[in-house]
């Protein structure tokens, strides 16, 4: 199975997986069997369609399992497989031996191989229009929330994502070209990918995919995570930098790790009434005076945003087998930025430590990254 996932509509490790197609190899070729989009699957179902990590429900809450768009909110790419194969399983059937992510970022560096593709419109998706094409101009060809327009738009990505892997599988692609778009795509995060032989049940009723003991229900940290109902497309108006900075090699005691990501929305206030309704938040909340078009707000409530002061953390969990902590997010005007600062994390004494390595969400543009660890070779 391949996912395609939408940046301009943010999630942990990407975006909505807006398109999905289903690859199957036979005698050593390989063919597109099925194509769907995220509208096609049950979604806003009353109940997770697996029991979700408890991890995963703690910080998420319960609709990564109720929506397919929101199954990559998990950082974990095993547990977002998990839950996009059982949404294929319950729609189409055979779910697959294994789950591909990619994002318009990387079906950018794969056109530099393939070639253009066609698109429903008449227009040529290449490498230099690919991301502002799939992630921006779509909304602005079909403006209307209409059945139509939402129907054309998912005739675009599926035009745009089949076309590209027609042109890989059919072998006229460059193959130098392909592996060095692939290894860039893996390396920023823009494509993963998990092989695992799976089906949701087994001829005895087992769920391979399932824990052979049953998870109980994953209670929240401090809360429940408030669930975001006005989406949009605003996040292909964002970047964002990191800082990260260690003591590990200059302190006999246990050493301490920061984190600081400035997340900087460069939408000018002159551009928003000339949005289209499905990028714009603004048309999800029409009674709601205080939140106009154009708001983003950044994240899933990691952190506390810094107003001037040393932030505090509102709860912590584990997820994934890792320390996680959550705090609210804000609501940002266009042309503004905020940051959202871990503050100092410290690690017990006597462990050993790799090189401070950063992973985040692939953003559109490319996320500058930059590390501090005094003393260390």
């Amino acid at each position: 199975m391949v996912i395609v996932q939408n940046n301009a509509e943010a999630r942990t490790t990407g975006g909505n997986p807006a398109s999905l197609m289903m690859l199957t190899a036979d005698q050593g070729r390989i063919s597109i069997s099925q194509q769907a989009a995220s509208t096609n699957f049950n979604n806003d179902r009353p109940e997770p369609i697996v029991d979700l990590d408890p991890g995963t429900e703690a910080l998420y809450g319960t609709r990564v399992g109720k929506f397919i768009q929101d199954t990559t909110m998990s950082p974990s790419f095993d547990e977002t497989a998990r839950l996009v194969q059982a949404f294929w399983q319950e729609k189409y059937g055979d779910p697959g031996v294994g789950v591909l992510s990619l994002d318009p970022v990387a079906l950018s560096y794969i056109l530099k191989a393939t070639g253009s593709v066609g698109l429903p419109d008449g227009e040529q998706l290449t490498s230099e229009n690919a991301v502002q094409l799939l992630l921006n101009g779509v909304y602005f060809k079909y403006p209307n929330q209409s059945r139509e327009d939402f129907a054309a738009q998912d005739a675009y990505f599926a035009a745009a994502a089949g076309g590209v892997f027609d042109k890989i599988t059919s072998g006229s692609a460059d193959i130098v070209k392909l592996a060095q778009a692939f290894g860039k795509a893996g390396a920023g995060a823009h494509l993963l990918r998990l092989d695992r032989p799976c089906r949701i049940k087994g001829s005895a009723g087992h769920d391979p995919l399932e824990p052979t003991a049953r998870r109980q229900r994953g209670r929240d940290c401090a809360g429940r995570v408030r669930e975001r109902h006005h989406r949009g497309k605003l996040d292909y108006y964002a970047d964002m930098s990191i800082e990260a900075a260690s003591d590990v090699c200059e302190t006999e005691e246990a050493p301490t790790f920061t984190t600081k990501a400035t997340y900087n929305y460069t939408l000018q206030p002159g551009e928003v009434a000339g949005l289209p309704a499905y990028i714009s938040t603004g048309r999800l909340r029409p009674r709601c005076e205080s939140h106009g078009p154009g708001l983003l707000r950044p994240g899933r409530r990691y952190v506390r945003v810094r107003e001037g002061r040393r932030p505090g953390l509102r709860a912590s969990c584990r997820d994934d087998g890792r320390g996680t902590a959550r705090g609210p997010s804000a609501d940002r005007e266009p042309a503004s930025y905020v940051s959202y600062d871990r503050g100092h994390l410290r690690r017990g004494r006597g462990q050993e430590y790799g090189p401070l390595d950063v992973v985040h969400t692939p953003l559109v543009k490319k996320v500058p990254v930059e590390t501090s660890t005094p003393g260390c070779e």
